[in-house]
């Protein structure tokens, strides 16, 4: 089947545009690409960028006015962008090598649609888990923060999630108590990794342990612990519930 030139380039244009659009709304100022794209950038809001996210999250945890480490948010902005642009290239390539291959116009649409399908569940769940990264190091710098400047070097940390029959098994054995899943399992902020969870070795992560993962990094501040239900209480002054879990 002829696909004229001309025609090749407006597909591949279109499919180029659905990419860098969204890349540029979630990169904002750290977008990286065609200066045509820049104009998508001056007219997102910023509170939906991943900076944004990053800035408001860090700004509940630490409470409004403090400055989040720019650094560390342009390194995740830059990272999602990679992950974004590593597709787009995939899947023009796929497409464009279906269109080479179909006998009719049928067959080209259907390739067509066959990869833009496929790139559009996979960048849906690509952006939710970014964004949940971007939030989790938002939260880890902010617990950083307020650990400081009450002089803890190395705070005790939790992570707060839903107890339901949504809880995969791997955030059980990281997250909850063996004993009560409703108590949440403690760390010291110092042994969470950076970066993802490897499903084969589980070990406690800054980010989401899977995609979608519906728990929440938060500080356990000192002399406090745990009621039955989960729910944080004052225990009493010299009270350690990461020591007390460990006993």
């Amino acid at each position: 089947m002829d696909i004229t030139d001309t025609q090749k380039r407006e597909i591949e244009k279109a499919i180029n545009e659905l990419f860098y659009t969204l890349k540029a709304k979630l990169m904002g100022t750290f977008f990286k690409g065609p200066s045509i794209f820049f104009e998508v950038v001056g007219a997102t809001n910023p509170l939906n960028t991943l900076e944004g996210i990053y800035n408001y999250t860090y700004a509940m945890m630490y409470g409004p006015g403090s400055k989040p480490s720019k650094k560390r948010i342009k390194k995740l902005s830059e990272i999602t962008g990679n992950y974004i642009e590593a597709e787009r290239l995939k899947t023009v390539n796929k497409i464009m090598t279906g269109i080479d291959a179909a006998d009719t116009f049928v067959e080209a649409r259907e390739e067509i649609d066959k990869y833009i399908q496929k790139a559009t569940t996979y960048v849906d769940k690509l952006v939710n888990t970014e964004i949940r990264q971007v939030q989790a190091n938002a939260e880890r710098e902010g617990i950083e923060k307020l650990g400081a400047s009450l002089s803890i070097d190395d705070p005790t940390v939790a992570k707060l999630g839903v107890v339901d029959e949504k809880i995969c098994k791997n955030c059980k054995k990281l997250w909850h108590s063996k004993e009560n899943l409703h108590i949440p399992k403690t760390y010291k902020l110092s042994e969470l990794k950076d970066g993802y969870m490897d499903h084969k070795s589980p070990k406690p992560t800054v980010g989401p342990s899977h995609p979608r993962c519906r728990h929440v990094l938060t500080m356990i501040p000192p002399n406090y612990g745990f009621t039955a239900n989960g729910v944080i209480e004052f225990k009493s002054f010299g009270y350690d519930i990461y020591e007390e879990q460990r006993k």
